[in-house]
């Protein structure tokens, strides 16, 4: 049996997924995997970049601040918002 390099890590027992040392490693729709050289960024982050990364970092360090009674709380909370309701007060009233 002769392994391909694409599966010769999957026989070796590696889930690859994200970087490994100087590569980037994901699994194509087709199942195959992909591998290339991480490009490093050629310029620093723009002032709304570090911006927005500064706000997700302050969301994720008060998220995990939470109990799991809190999380469950805003996780209810989320689906009630997101859920399609109905008027109960349209659909009860005749014209």
């Amino acid at each position: 049996m002769q392994l391909s390099n694409q599966n010769l890590l999957r026989y070796l027992g590696f889930n690859t997924q994200g970087d490994l040392g100087p590569w980037t490693f994901y699994t194509s729709k087709n199942k195959g995997l992909v591998w290339f050289i991480k490009a490093p960024p050629l310029e620093p982050p723009s002032f709304l970049q570090t911006h927005y990364r500064n706000l997700f970092r302050a969301a994720a360090r008060i998220w995990n601040a939470f109990t799991q009674q809190q999380r469950d709380s805003w996780l209810d909370a989320a689906e009630v918002a997101t859920s399609p309701s109905t008027d109960t007060i349209s659909s009860s009233t005749t014209r």
